[in-house]
């Protein structure tokens, strides 16, 4: 068998197509800025910033303090002190507790 040899040739387009556009150099752009020094301030901390910064920590831990202190620990009674409520024992179980000074 003959085949001619027009049926196997590729036939390749003369001119770009939409899948292969026509290839165009690419030039890569370089931005560089300088970074801007940031100028800090030559005014040293005198007695007032002292004095701001020393009532801004001390109302910080009060703040803390007041939190602390509203957890059941220290505001519901049947915590006695205790970090978690005693248990409730029955009566010929209970024991002295050296803590608060009640038996439970």
């Amino acid at each position: 068998m003959v085949f001619p040899a027009a049926l196997f040739a590729q036939n390749y387009p003369s001119g770009p197509t939409s899948l292969s556009p026509a290839v165009q150099p690419v030039y890569k752009v370089d931005k560089r800025t300088r970074e801007v020094k940031r100028v800090q301030p030559k005014v040293k901390r005198s007695a007032e910033y002292a004095f701001y910064d020393r009532v801004q920590k001390a109302a910080k831990m009060k703040k803390r303090t007041l939190r602390k202190l509203a957890k059941p620990q220290y505001t519901n009674p049947l915590y006695f002190g205790h970090k978690n409520p005693p248990k409730k024992r029955e009566p010929h179980k209970m024991r002295y507790c050296q803590e608060c000074g009640i038996r439970h």
